[in-house]
């Protein structure tokens, strides 16, 4: 079981409850950690359950502003949806192509298949690796894996049911295809094969003008001067309807890239796209590489170990190329290059706020994450150190993380940090975000995966840790303020009979576990949304009384602002700069929070007289217990209302029973007719 050790004073009280006094030993569980001010609830789980044999896996899945969720789950025989509808299907190789609603309503679903069985295992082997949506056209693309062993007799691949490509041989064969979906109804639209080069390791980004691909190549192009050596990359451009516009291939005489051929520590091929302007960052071991889209004006660059005279296959060269080319106009054109060592690839290049192109380093060695600079990248590629303005690279705990392997990291459109990392063995990790979130002792007794979030401000908002590692995909949606996690239900808990529990605060616990779904293997898709504390602070004679619950994302916030006595309210901002307009007597309402807001009320002598009725209606005892009377000489009403706004009480009586409300703060209203004549707050001790 996980046991975590807090040391943190100022957490939320429920972050201090005791795990294990609540899970038993057989239970893993999703993990939260926090300041206090922001945090997780879980909105919904996805499980879309198999057979007792065949474990499902959710390969892809991606989102639009509007909050459609878009899947592909791989599975063999029959699919359980989470609505209950089953699909059963002949082939042991499906990919199932989904859409799900915002609020999680199964629109449409379509499958790739061979619809083929005559005996197990006679199928084509397909598998999704790449899916993104073109938001704009509402059109989704996928890209396919297409296997066909010698030991294979089908050759036909079916989409809905329907013949979408044969393949032309009676050998091994292996195809990589990119398919194009209408993503309202899933039906086909068009799709292309990627070249033989082109494998599942690509890296495929999607602009409003085109579809930029990179991919590992094992063959010489048309017009090259050079040979292929052992590996080579290419990139190419296609149209938004698949229409190749260009292709750029990077190859060496001799040895070239061997990706990881020599540990962990070198540098991955990268392409950045900013504008027209594409960015590469390429590591070469060969004795030389053309780097020039142009083949009829060949520029070769030569590793530091051949210009030395001491080149050999078996010399580590730590050489790498810098390039940037101008993709304007369904071109490719270079404008700048430069050589550098591994240590002189950024692990970033990403767009700043003024427009220009930064370089992200890691100081130290540069795989040791420890603190991130920044350069501004100058048209001729030379960097120039530069002191951000704006927050986001560092703060004194961010790439300090007490980690086995950090995978991932990124800075999203709105320059919040993201980091993935590995945790990896029976081990103690120590974690410290922030001064009131450090210190925390982490006792991993399973593989699992990390989600890390900072602000803009380097504020820490939140860490979530899946206690796992079964192809956990890891995803946040800025629009909607969720953050989605995949998993699948495989030896990790359902063979050693373990249960995982989804929810990270909840007492109820969401659990998913083999014996629970009748031995069928499963596979999760959990969405969670980030929520946040609204505060009050108070400037002069009054109190702003805020919920005591956290606020989800893009939902808005009622607050109450009660002056004392003899006191008026002058203005109610945030400190977002919003000024927040009386909805009804002491109501405001914060708009659509999406991050942590403080509600403030300044309050100012009143030089109005205190109306009679007012003054007449006395509420007592206050604080009080089990019982509130109202003294007056007219016949009124009330309504008592909690901290949410709610009405937990009303009448017409003067002795109220209040005997059955929980401790806490509440207001009281008193109407003469339908005026509101009096508002006081109470406290129940």
């Amino acid at each position: 079981m996980k046991q975590v050790i807090f040391k943190i004073a100022l957490l939320l009280a429920m972050l201090s409850f005791p795990f294990m006094g609540i899970f038993s030993n057989d239970t893993l569980s999703t993990f939260l950690i926090s300041e206090g001010d922001r945090s997780l609830a879980l909105e919904k789980l996805l499980q879309f359950k198999c057979t007792e044999e065949w474990t499902p896996s959710i390969k892809q899945y991606t989102y639009d502003e509007k909050g459609n969720l878009y899947l592909v789950v791989a599975f063999g025989d029959r699919l359980e949806f989470p609505n209950g509808k089953v699909v059963v299907d002949p082939s042991d190789y499906v990919n199932s192509v989904m859409k799900f609603s915002s609020d999680y309503e199964l629109l449409w679903h379509r499958e790739f298949d061979s619809n083929i069985k005559a005996y197990e295992g006679n199928e084509l082997c397909v598998s999704t690796s790449n899916l993104f949506l073109d938001r704009k056209a509402d059109m989704l693309y996928l890209n396919l894996e297409i296997y066909k062993p010698d030991s294979i007799l089908s050759d036909t691949l079916y989409y809905d049911k329907k013949v979408i490509l044969s393949l032309d041989t009676l050998s091994s064969y292996r195809e990589y295809r990119l398919f194009m979906l209408d993503a309202d109804n899933g039906e086909y639209v068009n799709s292309v094969k990627l070249n033989d080069y082109h494998s599942s390791f690509s890296d495929i980004v999607l602009e409003e003008e085109g579809l930029y691909i990179m991919n590992p190549s094992q063959r010489d192009f048309v017009g090259e001067p050079y040979p292929s050596g052992v590996d080579k990359w290419c990139y190419s451009k296609l149209s938004l309807n698949l229409e190749k516009l260009w292709e750029y291939s990077i190859g060496g005489e001799r040895m070239e890239y061997l990706y990881h051929a020599f540990g962990y520590n070198e540098p991955a091929p990268n392409m950045y796209i900013i504008g027209d302007t594409m960015y590469l960052t390429y590591p070469f071991q060969s004795d030389s590489i053309q780097i020039n889209p142009d083949k009829s004006n060949p520029i070769y660059l030569y590793s530091s170990c051949y210009e030395f005279g001491i080149s050999d296959m078996s010399i580590h060269n730590q050489d790498a190329v810098i390039e940037k080319l101008c993709i304007a106009d369904d071109t490719i054109r270079l404008l700048a290059y430069r050589k550098v060592g591994w240590d002189g690839v950024p692990q970033v290049i990403r767009q700043g706020k003024n427009g220009q192109a930064e370089a992200l380093f890691y100081n130290d060695d540069m795989r040791r994450y420890d603190t991130l600079t920044c350069y501004r990248i100058n048209p001729d590629l030379s960097m120039e150190r530069i002191e951000e303005p704006y927050q986001g690279v560092n703060s004194e705990y961010m790439h300090k993380l007490d980690q086995a392997e950090k995978s991932y990291f990124e800075y999203d459109e709105e320059f919040n940090y993201i980091e993935r990392n590995l945790l990896i063995g029976n081990k103690d990790f120590h974690f410290s975000f922030s001064d009131k979130a450090k210190d925390i002792l982490y006792k991993n007794n399973q593989n699992g995966e990390q989600f890390v979030k900072y602000n803009i401000n380097t504020e820490f908002c939140y860490t979530y840790i899946m206690p796992i590692l079964s192809r956990v995909i890891i995803h946040n949606d800025l629009h909607k303020g969720r953050l989605f996690v995949s998993g699948v239900g495989c030896w990790d808990y359902n063979v050693a009979k373990k249960y995982l529990n989804w929810n990270p605060w909840e007492s109820n616990q969401v659990e998913s576990n083999i014996d629970k779904d009748g031995g069928l293997k499963s596979c999760f898709l959990a969405s969670y949304v980030e929520t946040y504390k609204v505060k009050g602070e108070a400037y002069g004679a009054g109190e702003v009384i805020v919920p005591d619950t956290f606020t989800w994302f893009g939902r808005d916030c009622e607050v109450q602002v009660i002056p004392d006595k003899g006191y008026a309210v002058d203005s109610v901002v945030t400190d977002r700069g919003e000024v927040l307009q009386e909805v009804e007597a002491g109501r405001y309402v914060v708009p659509s929070v999406k991050d942590v807001v403080a509600v403030r009320a300044y309050f100012s002598e009143s030089s109005a007289v205190e109306d009679n009725w007012a003054s007449e209606v006395r509420i007592t005892p206050n604080p009080f217990t089990d019982y509130i009377e109202i003294a007056s000489e007219r016949a009124v009403s009330y309504e008592i209302l909690d901290v949410k706004s709610v009405v937990v009480k009303s009448g017409a009586e003067r002795r109220i029973d209040v005997s059955q409300l929980p401790e806490g703060i509440y207001l009281l209203r008193v109407y003469d007719g339908k005026e509101l004549i009096k508002i006081e707050k109470l406290i129940k001790e």
